[in-house]
């Protein structure tokens, strides 16, 4: 099921999905390490809205980048992105369920629409 989804999203979607939850895991380390974006801003030479854009996921971040934020962050690649893995697999069970819930009010809903006295 899960392979599912994925496979029915488009390449732009998949991209979204990647870069935001990349950037919640740059997020969730920076502040777990108490680090702030400005003090990784400066560690990065980039000013702290940049540091912010790739949090957001609103910014791809380069392959240079993101080893100089885990350099900084002290994590390992691997590490990070079985964490990245995780936060997808987490995601789509949530909007999954919320699929549901909307699909099953719905049939809920047309069958009182429908339902004839």
């Amino acid at each position: 099921m899960n392979d599912l989804y994925f496979d029915l999203r488009s390449e732009s979607d998949m991209r979204t999905v990647f870069t935001k939850a990349v950037g919640q895991e740059i997020y969730r380390i920076r502040r777990s390490r108490g680090i702030t974006g400005r003090e990784l801003a400066k560690e990065l030479n980039v000013s702290q809205q940049q540091v912010s854009r790739y949090e957001r996921g609103i910014c791809n971040i380069t392959v240079d980048t993101l080893i100089l934020i885990l350099n900084v962050l002290n994590v390992s690649v691997d590490g990070f992105f079985k964490q990245v893995y995780l936060n997808i697999s987490d995601l789509q069970k949530q909007i999954d369920e919320s699929y549901q819930r909307v699909f099953l009010s719905l049939k809920v809903s047309d069958e009182q629409v429908f339902k004839f006295n």
